[in-house]
C-alpha cells in the first residue's frame, strides 16, 4: 500500500498552531453557537442548518449553528 499524499496545507496549519500553543502559552478555543428558534425567527435568519439539542443546559439555548 501506498501511503496517502501529505496535505501541505494542513500542516502549515497544524505548525502554526503548534507554534503558537507551544511558545507564547496562547490557548485554542472552539466557540459553539447557541441559541433559540424564536430569536432565529424574529431576525429572518433561516435555521434549517441548525441543529436542536435534545436536552439543552439552558432553555435559551435550544439550537446549534452548523458550521
Amino acid at each position: 500500500m501506498k501511503p496517502p499524499e501529505i496535505n501541505q496545507e494542513l500542516m502549515l496549519i497544524r505548525r502554526i498552531k503548534e507554534t503558537l500553543v507551544g511558545g507564547p502559552a496562547l490557548t485554542e478555543v472552539y466557540n459553539l453557537f447557541l441559541c433559540r428558534e424564536d430569536q432565529l425567527k424574529k431576525m429572518g435568519i433561516d435555521y434549517a442548518n441548525y441543529i436542536r439539542i435534545a436536552n439543552p443546559i439552558a432553555s435559551h439555548q435550544t439550537m446549534l449553528r452548523q458550521i
